[in-house]
């Protein structure tokens, strides 16, 4: 699932009998088929099906995955088949990724000796940059069903392949914990920055019955995958809202200041003012804005840079981001980019350091992380190369990304990819193709996770930011607003391709609360 990179690795974990040491007919395990169903805020949005067929040459392992959903009120349909091919010892040979929704997406990967190379649906071939021994998450359990754990690399086919490192143990009688790290190499930290080692940004519980299989999974999101007969899976469900599942309610009222009464400790180095640029109201109205991008991680794994990183074509499936993990977009609430000079604060309740980006300034006080909100904030980020204002140029770049995509609640998923060419998505869609048009600019972009302030409630966005020659400035580019600011927090400063992705949307799930000051 794109909003649980983890449960892919950890909700068919089972540890029945060993895995096949030997090619003799007696040797081969039983084939196995289990279902689960998936829960999130104490409703159901999705069943999951998965099988192992066992013969002399190995195992097939398919995980089908069924998800339904609303996004505001309009209804999603997912459907993902992940299929694994593996020989006795449970070397990976092959793995398939297949998506269905209002499109057909599908890649496929092929192991030999030199690493692992892949089909994408344009039928292109490329070699991915993997090392021959990572396997594919989901096949990861079944190593901890022979050998009690698993530890090592690991990719992920419904998040474009993005690699990182897998580890389940044992912490408790019948219970495992599963962690993902996704590797930063390709990541851009802060200039002087060390480069930061793997983190683990997903992590998930593993209980398992009587029978040594799991009964239920759950990870740090607080979705939950609980074991359920055949019959059950068959009962339908009614679908849940997935913005109002994973909003966080905002308290309180706002007030409003001036920039000018900021203190120096919050204001963060305004560099000159910046006039408020919008595509007008008939360019923003109806924009897609907020969706949900899950997984669990800190936000300390990437910081921005002055580099360009932009989205790049890429040989690489999309990912599915968050798959139905990573992926429930938002309501179509108030626009941003107010070009108002007041300033609002609000507090945020958790656990992660908040980036001082164009928009908002941090500040930690006695009552939580503090933010001063105002598109005229120019942030405290390193500044890019000195040169001409840019600012009308990605103006210019926004206004052809709305001539081409139309906001679309029940799009799927759009990778770094995919964004290049598609003509219907979601925030995550708008950000990512503009980053692609602004890195063919030589424009220096990152792309921001965070929320954006839908009336009462925090809701998940994506967004970006880019050099504009004199100063970093937000583009919000579901709303066509340049520069953005006043309704956004941004939580992650990531690049624009897969990893930077899943990396980025490890930070929401450190928000527990928010209020205004």
């Amino acid at each position: 699932m794109r909003w649980m990179p983890v449960m892919l690795l950890a909700a068919c974990a089972s540890a029945p009998s060993r895995a096949p040491r030997g090619t003799k007919a007696r040797d081969v395990p039983p084939d196995v088929d289990r279902d689960y169903a998936i829960w999130l805020g104490g409703a159901r949005v999705g069943t999951a099906h998965e099988t192992e067929r066992w013969s002399p040459a190995g195992v097939i392992l398919q995980r089908t995955e069924a998800m339904r959903f609303l996004r505001g009120s309009v209804p999603v349909a997912i459907a993902t088949v992940i299929e694994i091919t593996a020989d006795p010892s449970l070397a990976p040979s092959r793995v398939s990724w297949t998506e269905r929704a209002q499109t057909t997406r599908h890649a496929e990967a092929q192991r030999d000796a030199t690493g692992w190379i892949l089909v994408d649906d344009t039928g292109q071939l490329g070699a991915i940059r993997l090392p021959a021994a990572a396997i594919p998450a989901e096949l990861a359990p079944l190593f901890v069903r022979r050998d009690g754990r698993f530890a090592g690399p690991v990719f992920l086919p419904a998040r474009g392949f993005a690699a990182g490192d897998g580890r389940i143990e044992p912490i408790a009688p019948r219970r495992l914990i599963a962690q993902l790290a996704v590797n930063t190499v390709g990541t851009a930290p802060a200039p002087g920055a060390a480069n930061a080692a793997p983190r683990a940004i997903a992590e998930a519980t593993i209980d398992l019955g009587d029978d040594a299989m799991p009964i239920r999974v759950v990870d740090g999101e607080g979705v939950i995958a609980t074991r359920i007969t055949a019959s059950d899976a068959a009962i339908a469900f009614r679908p849940v809202d997935l913005l109002a599942a994973t909003s966080i309610p905002l308290t309180g009222s706002p007030s409003e200041t001036s920039p000018a009464k900021l203190s120096a400790s919050t204001e963060a180095g305004t560099a000159r003012p910046l006039r408020a640029s919008t595509l007008g109201a008939a360019g923003r109205a109806g924009r897609p804005s907020d969706e949900s991008h899950g997984a669990a991680a800190s936000p300390r794994i990437v910081r921005s840079s002055d580099e360009s990183h932009g989205a790049v074509a890429d040989p690489r499936a999309g990912r599915s981001p968050g798959e139905a993990s990573s992926a429930l977009l938002g309501s179509r609430g108030a626009t941003a980019g107010s070009s108002s000079a007041h300033v609002r604060r609000i507090v945020l309740d958790g656990d992660l350091p908040v980036p001082s980006l164009p928009g908002q300034a941090p500040q930690v006080t006695p009552d939580g992380m503090e933010l001063a909100l105002s598109p005229q904030l120019a942030g405290g980020l390193p500044p890019g190369p000195p040169g001409t204002d840019r600012t009308r140029e990605i103006i210019t770049l926004v206004a052809n990304v709305h001539r081409r995509i139309a906001p679309d609640l029940a799009a799927a998923p759009s990778s770094a990819r995919s964004a290049t060419a598609a003509t219907a998505g979601d925030c995550t869609t708008f950000a990512l193709a503009y980053a692609a048009l602004a890195s063919t600019r030589g424009i220096p972009t990152r792309i921001i996770t965070g929320f954006r302030i839908d009336g009462d409630r925090l809701v998940r966005h994506r967004w970006a930011i880019s050099w504009a020659g004199g100063a970093w400035i937000a583009i919000d580019a579901a709303f066509g607003a340049v520069p953005a600011g006043g309704d956004l927090i941004g939580l992650a400063v990531h690049t624009a391709d897969d990893v930077g992705l899943l990396a980025g949307e490890a930070a929401l799930t450190h928000v527990r609360a928010a209020r205004w000051k």
